[in-house]
């Protein structure tokens, strides 16, 4: 059974935080986010969820990610900086292929496949882990806090924003 609900922009951009992937629906955003909050509250010992609780703004492991208007607080670094990537390409849809032209070292920062992240390196790509970013885009998430940095800032540049402005990832 399906039930129509009336949600104001408010609670509309608060789903679209949580967003992970550009193929998620927006039941499902809901569905994690209430999930993930009855965890917590069973872990914490009140049974249950308390929402007219306070919010906590920030606790350790936990990375918040700014880009218009929106806020996501992603579990470690490596999802912080997969979020701000799929949020930029969210916003500018031919950011990945620009993307993909450019080199930090011997990786590409995004490509069509797990083999091209690595093309001075092909070893790497047979030991690592593949991710995919979304839409069938790979990307290298075994990085450094400042290579995730640098590579955010290159993104960033390409789509005509900057990093630390306009786009904000708390890293620490």
């Amino acid at each position: 059974m399906t039930r129509v609900i009336e949600i104001d922009l408010e609670t509309h951009q608060l789903i679209e935080a949580q967003r992970q992937t550009l193929e998620e629906k927006q039941l499902d955003i809901i569905k994690r986010a209430l999930r993930a909050a009855a965890r917590e509250a069973l872990s914490s010992g009140t049974g249950s969820p308390r929402p007219n609780g306070p919010a906590r703004e920030r606790r350790t492991g936990n990375y918040p990610v700014f880009l218009d208007g929106r806020r996501w607080l992603a579990g470690s670094q490596k999802a912080a900086y997969k979020q701000a990537l799929i949020w930029l390409a969210e916003r500018d849809p031919s950011l990945l292929p620009r993307l993909s032209r450019e080199m930090a070292g011997a990786r590409r920062i995004v490509a069509r496949s797990h083999a091209a992240l690595y093309p001075r390196k092909p070893g790497l790509a047979a030991t690592l882990v593949p991710e995919i970013l979304c839409d069938g885009w790979y990307v290298d998430l075994n990085l450094s806090k400042d290579q995730k940095v640098k590579r955010l800032m290159t993104a960033c540049a390409l789509a005509g924003l900057e990093y630390g402005k306009d786009v904000v990832v708390e890293f620490d």
